[in-house]
């Protein structure tokens, strides 16, 4: 039986590998989908997979368990988190390209250890700062890696960066809008109201042909669908429980590191599952991440 000690630790690794394969399915399913079809195609099979635990492990939404303020609260965590963030960053990486998200994507640890140290009081020790100081190292060299030249000059360049920051931005206000009532409730009703709540508004883009058409390909049964359907399950269904998970059990700064590692397995699995190149700087950037996340597990 998993030591309880370590399973906040243990929930955000998962979170960095299931979220690192399910970015390699949004990649391939992402050339041919709009970024709201496909959040929202996401967002309605995450919905019916998280009603189904339900169900299965007889639990129930249940509105008299919370107060009007903490109902405000998961809706706006939905908001927060799927109807902006999730839109935005695919609208960013279209934009801006893997290697620079991935330079972005740096900004989740600090953003959340100053909300952590903000709001909740916490603060880390000087091994987690290390190890967090080698995780964002790892994240950057990655980036430039592969972004060697970026178009600062284009202004849809600039566009995709500014609407990385904002996803990242949203993401983090997604969690600390809710952290605390993680701690008192039970996770699964909170993660499905709060999809619901998230998916609702992006429904009226349904109203666009482009949309429509874009989601009609989701469901078809294709390449695409299938790509969309592990994109889904790994990163919006496993990935999101294991990443709000995380947080019931462990301080926020401490588990935002572990899920900073996730850009170095993406790099590990397009690796093998892609047969993309492996080279000396990508094993450095790739050792360099799994033994930051490997001194914060231990400190």
């Amino acid at each position: 039986m998993l030591n309880s000690s370590y399973l906040g630790e243990t929930l955000a690794l998962i979170t960095a590998v299931s979220w690192a394969l399910a970015v390699i399915f949004y990649r391939l399913a992402g050339q041919h989908l709009t970024p709201i079809a496909y959040t929202l195609f996401k967002s309605l099979i995450t919905i019916l997979l998280l009603l189904l635990t339900l169900v299965f492990l007889d639990q129930s939404i249940d509105f008299s368990a919370w107060t009007p303020v903490e109902f405000l609260l998961i809706a706006a965590s939905g908001i927060l988190g799927v109807t902006l963030g999730d839109v935005l960053y695919v609208a960013s990486v279209n934009r801006i390209g893997a290697g620079m998200t991935s330079i972005i994507d740096c900004l989740y640890t600090p953003l959340m250890v100053f909300f952590a140290a903000t709001v909740f009081s916490e603060s880390l020790s000087g091994p987690e700062i290390f190890g967090g100081c080698l995780v964002l190292g790892s994240v950057l060299m990655i980036g430039i890696m592969r972004d060697s030249h970026p178009d600062f000059s284009n202004p849809e360049f600039k566009k995709g960066i500014f609407l990385g920051v904002v996803a990242q931005l949203c993401m983090v206000l997604a969690i600390v809008t809710i952290k605390n009532l993680l701690n008192e409730s039970s996770l699964l009703p909170i993660m499905t109201l709060r999809y619901i709540i998230g998916t609702a508004p992006l429904l009226l883009f349904l109203s666009k042909k482009q949309h429509r058409e874009d989601f009609k390909t989701a469901f078809r049964f294709n390449r695409v669908a299938t790509w969309s359907i592990a994109g889904t399950l790994l990163g919006s269904y496993i990935s999101t429980l294991a990443w709000f998970g995380g947080f019931q059990y462990e301080a926020a700064g401490r588990i935002a590191i572990l899920h900073q590692s996730s850009t170095a397995f993406l790099i590990l699995f397009a690796t093998l599952l892609l047969k993309e190149k492996i080279t000396l700087l990508r094993f450095a950037a790739i050792s360099l991440a799994l033994s930051g996340a490997l001194i914060v597990v231990l400190s």
